[in-house]
């Protein structure tokens, strides 16, 4: 307890002598020299006081304290005992919280706030909302349910911008610059359209056939599935995968099927065209396998797969739309790229094979490939679906073989029918 000897009034205040008792707490320091301590008090706008202790000294921070409210419900009193009596005197107390308080002013010790004035004429249209929607959409993928997700990207493809106008307007012009060639002259002064050329609509999904083909060998061609620059950007890596991973063993150890690696490995010879070729197969049969596991739901994440880093960049521009957001290695995979992904793989697959044969159990065990949507490829492909041997079950562990005979699906089920009424 201190007594009222050592309270003083702030500047412009009344100088009389504080009379209440009271209990200093310092929590957060000690006091060094008590029996000469001051304190000085400060009545703000509101009435409230406020105590600071009197430092001589130019020190920034000062120790400031408050009187604990009467709304905290509680009620101090000291008992003063005199053991020569033996009376007690009780009397009532406040109890002030002193803390350091660092570049303490006189307006804070008087309660009055600096006003901002608000400057009308600002505009505060900083956020970009373009930028908040992009984030908001990222979490919706990543996050979000297949509902949110199906509706997202909806929304996303219907999204009129530039891109699309620009691209609109490009496709606008073509029209008007159409070919001379289409347009077919009926001899009485009328022009109209030559359509047919479009007779044979070519597939989004399947690998160009040639319909002019008279033996399985010259249905497809590995010319197809390489680019012209492919030898300079992709030549390179394959020949050293190839060359560091030239056995069976190696191959799975990298995670390649063994179905797969042994078929590269029989077919392989020294042709930089087989060399980029067979490495496309590893690496669309490994991504196929990744994108068909459970839970991708049409993404597919690349972290992870060892393969060389062009091959990756190459799959991702044929086979995907982009990638997820920000999410780094994590790509969109449509299912119409997905259906061209497996109807690429097994082509090249049937490429690989001497006798022009595909066994459709590994396709669906060692690479992810259901056995319906095999078979539909393959009959879209120019394949004879038909049981396998003894041998073919033992060596292959299928019960169906998919054997390329020629182009047109059309042709092929004729063949069918006729066999059938035989």
């Amino acid at each position: 307890m201190a007594n009222t000897s050592i309270f003083s009034k702030s500047h412009g205040e009344d100088s009389s002598v504080r009379e209440t008792n009271f209990v200093a707490c310092f929590s957060h320091s000690n006091v060094a020299d008590a029996d000469h301590v001051k304190l000085e008090e400060h009545v703000n706008r509101q009435g409230c006081k406020i105590f600071t202790m009197v430092d001589p000294s130019d020190n920034p921070v000062k120790i400031v304290g408050t009187e604990e409210g009467e709304d905290q419900n509680y009620e101090y009193v000291l008992a003063f005992h005199n053991r020569a009596t033996k009376e007690v005197e009780v009397r009532p107390v406040s109890v002030l919280h002193f803390q350091p308080k660092q570049n303490v002013t006189e307006e804070f010790l008087k309660g009055k706030k600096k006003r901002v004035k608000v400057d009308l004429n600002r505009d505060r249209n900083t956020v970009d909302k373009s930028n908040w929607r992009e984030k908001a959409n990222d979490l919706v993928m990543e996050f979000g349910n297949a509902k949110r997700r199906k509706i997202l990207e909806a929304s996303l493809r219907r999204k009129v911008n530039d891109d699309t106008l620009e691209s609109l307007g490009t496709s606008m012009l073509d029209v008007s610059k159409a070919d001379m060639s289409l347009v077919r002259d009926d001899g009485d002064g009328k022009s109209t359209l030559n359509l047919s050329m479009l007779s044979t609509p070519e597939s989004m999904v399947l690998p160009t056939m040639n319909r002019d083909a008279k033996k399985p060998a010259e249905v497809y061609s590995l010319d197809q599935f390489v680019k012209p620059d492919d030898f300079l950007t992709l030549g390179p890596s394959a020949a050293e995968y190839l060359g560091e991973n030239d056995t069976l063993e190696k191959l799975l150890d990298n995670g390649i099927s063994q179905f797969v690696a042994q078929s590269v490995l029989t077919n392989i010879r020294a042709d930089k065209k087989v060399f980029i070729t067979a490495m496309k197969i590893i690496t669309w049969s490994r991504m196929y396998r990744k994108l068909a596991e459970k839970g991708n739901r049409g993404r597919l994440n690349t972290e992870g797969i060892v393969l060389p880093p062009p091959y990756i960049t190459d799959f991702v521009a044929d086979f995907t739309e982009g990638q997820v957001g920000r999410q780094a290695g994590v790509y969109k995979v449509s299912p119409i790229l997905k259906h061209k992904l497996a109807a690429h793989l097994i082509c090249l697959l049937l490429l690989f094979s001497e006798e022009y044969v595909l066994p459709l159990g590994p396709l669906r065990t060692e690479i992810g490939i259901s056995e319906v949507e095999s078979k539909k490829m393959c009959e879209s492909l120019g394949c004879l679906i038909s049981p396998a041997t003894v041998e073919e079950m033992t060596k292959y562990r299928t019960t169906k073989m998919a054997r390329l005979i020629g182009p047109g699906a059309n042709g092929q089920a004729n063949g069918l029918r006729k066999r059938r009424g035989r």
